[in-house]
């Protein structure tokens, strides 16, 4: 008995020896060499063919055959090129009985008619995008990323100058309703009668329930988006969309949208709509219904003697935060965020019921001094979060704090690139590092207004310091940086 070696490799007919090293430790024999045979009934056999690599199956024989030997298998690759070998596959095919011919069902003829021949190609050609509101801010974030990706793209608009809504969705592919909450509803029941079978449908509102309902009275396949986020940053990365199935005939639609989000880079999350909108309660709702609680309270400074612009000298950074939330809600257009309350009240009148109820006991406890009480909320808040959960949101609290505190500082430099090219910020850190500019920090970000990025220089010296204005003079005046690049100024 021997032991059963497989090796993918070509053998010269004059070397069938290995070592014992080349083997695994429990196929290791007390001899230093084997010979090897060819598996068969005949015995060894030469090697007979030339060929690149092929596999071929051996027998470990001991050298000298009276001691006790294991039968083990052992998988070894190797690769010799142009080397004699043994055509092991041939010998086999050549004994081989040949199988009788069967003749073909009707199905798998039917099916062999479908099937296409190798030279026949499967391309699809990208669809033609409409969206339906492409005037918003929304819609124009959507266009600038599809053409980004290489899409055309038709455009739909109450305002003069766009295509009109049935003519868009009679030419388009895929119909992208991007309208005003409140508006998008009346606008989808208007598209339905000029809807087609092999199209889809999407849409990126708030609330998916309803909307999604309306969709699917059309004769479109439906698929439901929710962008956690607003049209402000230049693509999804990081940021979470919420996907809701309506109606799926063509399997390739869900190819297509998962290559947007991917190529997007977005976090993409399946969900069912009614769910998604009990979820979004907590989500969107009740942090912007106490923001708005915040902004109330702020109504009365006056009274108290109080404005603003003094409080701020005093912000910690949960109130930076707590006023960054707040004004990202003033700086947006009102009636998205009365839709967000009013269009989800089925779950949001639950959530407020519970803040209207907390506040009321926090107001009791604070007022009799119960301090034992405000600690057991405390505890229990703990409780609820879990710890990895409390880890989690007290770093990127200090990760956004330290950087709202590098915005917020006066020591400062902005400097804006009119497009994306490698190699510009190295030759800006340059010019920093020629006159001697130490620098505290540097972050980045992108604007609609330019097409490059924003850089954020934290200054260690003045920033009217002389050395500073040296290297910014010579990125004014430089041949290479004067057309990339425009410093803000103070």
């Amino acid at each position: 008995m021997g032991v059963s070696y497989r090796e993918e490799a070509c053998w010269p007919d004059r070397a069938h020896r290995c070592r014992r090293a080349d083997l695994d430790p429990p196929c290791r024999q007390r001899d230093e060499a084997f010979f090897l045979a060819k598996t068969g009934p005949d015995g060894p056999e030469q090697p007979s063919t030339v060929c690149e690599s092929h596999r071929i199956e051996w027998h470990l024989v001991p050298k000298r055959p009276e001691g006790p030997t294991q039968i083990q298998s052992v998988t070894v690759r190797k690769r010799f090129t142009a080397q004699p070998c043994l055509d092991h596959a041939r010998m086999a095919k050549k004994h081989q009985k040949p199988k009788p011919a069967r003749e073909a069902s009707p199905a798998s003829r039917a099916r062999a008619a479908r099937r296409p021949k190798p030279n026949e190609q499967r391309t699809r050609p990208a669809p033609l995008i409409g969206i339906v509101g492409i005037a918003g801010r929304y819609g124009q974030w959507l266009s600038r990323r599809f053409h980004e990706l290489g899409y055309s793209v038709l455009g739909s608009d109450v305002l003069p100058g766009w295509l009109g809504l049935a003519e868009l969705v009679q030419r388009a592919d895929v119909v992208i309703f991007s309208v005003p909450m409140q508006q998008t509803i009346p606008t989808i029941q208007a598209a339905c009668r000029f809807s087609r079978t092999n199209q889809l449908w999407l849409d990126i509102t708030s609330l998916k329930a309803d909307v999604m309902t309306a969709m699917l009275e059309s004769q479109a396949d439906v698929i439901g988006l929710h962008p956690l986020c607003g049209p402000d940053l230049p693509n999804w990365n990081g940021q979470t969309v919420a996907v809701c199935y309506g109606r799926l005939r063509e399997p390739a639609w869900e190819d297509f949208v998962i290559g947007v989000l991917k190529s997007l880079k977005a976090n993409y999350y399946v969900t069912d709509a009614v769910e998604h909108d009990r979820i979004m309660a907590y989500v969107q709702a009740l942090p912007h219904a106490l923001s708005m609680i915040m902004m109330g309270a702020f109504e009365s400074l006056e009274e108290h003697g109080l404005s603003v612009s003094e409080i701020e000298h005093y912000a910690t950074p949960p109130y930076r935060l707590a006023v960054a939330a707040m004004s990202r809600i003033l700086a947006a257009h009102p009636d998205l965020y009365a839709d967000i309350q009013i269009l989800n009240r089925s779950h949001t009148l639950d959530v407020l019921q519970r803040v209207h109820e907390q506040a009321g006991r926090l107001l009791n406890e604070v007022s009799r001094g119960s301090r034992d009480q405000i600690v057991e909320r405390l505890q229990r808040g703990r409780h609820q979060f879990k710890n990895r959960n409390i880890q989690s949101g007290m770093k990127g609290f200090l990760q956004m704090s330290r950087v709202m505190a590098d915005l917020s500082s006066d020591n400062s430099k902005v400097i804006h690139t009119r497009r994306d090219q490698p190699g510009l910020l190295e030759k800006i850190l340059g010019v920093f590092a020629r006159h001697h500019v130490n620098l505290s920090g540097l972050h980045s970000f992108k604007t609609d207004e330019y097409e490059g990025f924003s850089f954020h220089f934290g200054l260690e010296g003045e920033r009217d310091s002389l050395t500073l204005q040296k290297a910014l003079c010579e990125m004014r005046n430089s041949p290479e940086l004067r057309e990339l690049i425009v410093i803000e100024d103070p």
